[in-house]
């Protein structure tokens, strides 16, 4: 068996799909990856409509020589931070396949909750009404992947600690298949490369990812808020100072939720 890395760096919500209350730790059980769509500004918050997102750009990328690609050289971009590294851009309606891990067994192993970054509470300390995944975000999306495989946990990335989401999963296959449903778009890579799926600001992609501070300003964190419904009143986020008290109490919870945002250069996994 060859173990593959998969990391989600950016903002990537994670959900166990189903009911509105399905429960990661009742197994087996399914996770989708919804990429945010930031290709242009949005203004998630009801009333608040001053406050926008940042756009945001999604690659999946790749640090390794070993890569075989098709019909993506086209588009293709090379990393500033490595003569090895290789940004494949993700464009709307793209549904990531990645074999061994969208076609598993579905998942047993429970997730380790991380109340910081889950943003369906986050979002419940400033707004009355509880929110859900809409019913309608793949759409919403500009990507989409499915994870039934693998160990999922929140991990540090970078020299200042950024919070990231990382599955571990083994195939019996020597490379690693990734196809963008529906068209020619093939990667084979080797079990050496983590392959990341990236999700940040243009400034950010094509360097370093995980080489500024993990906590950067909450506009980013608000892209989450326009896969939920019904969309918020307010916009709270990681770290608010507005209502940091009531994300002091928040950080104290370990109530099970439907679903999990990132901070702005980190992911959750926890539904």
């Amino acid at each position: 068996m060859h173990q593959f890395i998969i990391r989600f760096i950016g903002i990537i919500t994670v959900a166990c799909i189903g009911n509105g209350n399905y429960d990661c730790n009742t197994s087996p059980y399914t996770l989708q990856a919804f990429v945010a769509n930031g290709l242009s500004r949005h203004h998630p918050c009801a009333k608040e409509v001053n406050v926008a997102t940042p756009v945001h750009e999604a690659y999946i990328r790749i640090e390794s020589e070993e890569v075989f690609g098709s019909f993506w050289s086209f588009e293709e971009r090379a990393c500033t931070d490595s003569p090895k590294c290789t940004l494949y851009p993700l464009h709307k309606g793209d549904v990531i396949e990645i074999k061994g891990l969208s076609d598993g067994a579905k998942l047993d192993t429970p997730f380790v909750p991380s109340t910081k970054i889950k943003w369906k509470e986050i979002y419940e300390a400033v707004n009355q009404t509880p929110p859900k995944l809409a019913g309608d975000a793949a759409a919403r999306s500009l990507g989409t992947l499915l994870i039934n495989a693998g160990t999922w946990m929140l991990d540090d990335y970078g020299p200042d600690g950024m919070l990231i989401t990382k599955g571990v999963f083994e195939t019996s296959d020597t490379n690693l298949t990734i196809t963008i449903k529906g068209t020619n778009k093939i990667l084979k890579v080797s079990n050496a490369a983590p392959i990341d799926i990236i999700n940040l600001p243009p400034s950010l992609v094509y360097g370093t990812t995980g080489s500024h501070v993990p906590h950067p300003d909450k506009e980013h964190f608000f892209l989450h808020y326009t896969l939920a419904d019904p969309a918020p009143d307010y916009c709270v986020g990681p770290e608010d100072t507005t209502h940091m008290s009531m994300l002091r109490k928040i950080k104290r919870l370990f109530g099970k939720g439907d679903f999990v945002g990132s901070l702005a250069c980190s992911n959750s996994n926890y539904p």
